[in-house]
Parts: C-alpha cells; sequence; structure tokens
C-alpha cells in the first residue's frame, strides 16, 4: 500500500530546503519519490504527478513481453515455411516486448497521485509543497512529521 504525504510551505526556498532536508535522513531513503511543487493550475486543477517508474516499468515490461511473444510466434514462428523455431520466437518477442515496455512504461507510468493530495489543492494559493510517496506507512508519517518540523510549515495531508 503507497501512501502520499503532502506538507504546504510558506515559500519556495523554504520547501526546497524541507525536500533536501527528507531526502538526506534516513527516512529519505524508504521514499520512493520526493518532489516540491510549486502553484500550477492546470484546467483547474493543481498539477502533482506522482508516478512510480519502478511500477510503470514492471507493468509495461509484463505486458509487452506477453504481446511481444504472442505476435513473434504467430508472425515467424509457425506456418508451413517458419522463419525461426517456435521457441526462438518466444524468447525474442519477449526479450524486445519487455525491453520496450519497461522503458515506455517507466517513462509514462502506470498510477495516479493519493486522492488525500487533492486535499492541499486549496492551501497552495502561492505557496509551495513537498510531495512524498512512501510504501510503509510509518516512514510517511515520520517524514510528515519531519516536515512539519522545519520553520514556515503551514499544513499537512
Amino acid at each position: 500500500m503507497h501512501q502520499s504525504i503532502c506538507v504546504v510551505f510558506d515559500q519556495p526556498r523554504v520547501a526546497r530546503r524541507a525536500g533536501l532536508a527528507l531526502r538526506r535522513s534516513v527516512v529519505g531513503d524508504k521514499a520512493e519519490s520526493v518532489s516540491v511543487h510549486y502553484r500550477r493550475m492546470i484546467d483547474g486543477k493543481l498539477s502533482l504527478s506522482q508516478t512510480r517508474p519502478g511500477a510503470g516499468a514492471f507493468w509495461g515490461a509484463l505486458s509487452m513481453a506477453l504481446l511481444g511473444a504472442a505476435v513473434l510466434v504467430v508472425a515467424f514462428g509457425i506456418g508451413d515455411e517458419p522463419a525461426m523455431a517456435p521457441w526462438m520466437a518466444v524468447v525474442m518477442g519477449a526479450a524486445f516486448g519487455g525491453g520496450v515496455g519497461g522503458l515506455a512504461g517507466a517513462l509514462v507510468g502506470t498510477t495516479e497521485p493519493e486522492p488525500m493530495l487533492a486535499e492541499a489543492e486549496h492551501m497552495l494559493q502561492g505557496h509551495a509543497a513537498v510531495v512524498a510517496e512512501f510504501s510503509d506507512p510509518d516512514a510517511a508519517g515520520e517524514a510528515q512529521r519531519l516536515l512539519m518540523s522545519h520553520a514556515g510549515a503551514r499544513a499537512a495531508s
């Protein structure tokens, strides 16, 4: 279970310092992502992009490996005069499909931000936030306490 935290700061420079302190801390090593967001509106919504590249790469590689293996077996591994042995078509399709799918999945990502982050949208009028994502709820709580201890921290969600 992934948990996202968001702490709003008065000034962007304070948020940058707090984000850097979190990254350098012991609990920061457990974070899947730590980023500083400034007030940016896109279609009336706050632009929070919390993607997990590892999860995207895994699911992209898995799905494209299966699809690549199936396509190459049908295209080159079966028929009257197959271009290659069926097992070779499966291996090549899985290897190339997995490589391309893993890269695409890591770049695109497959997850959405936690709905709790939407609560911070109204607090960001002219401020900055540090957003971090953890797979351990205890580490998320500890990181939130660490961020709130910085001067200039306004609110957390």
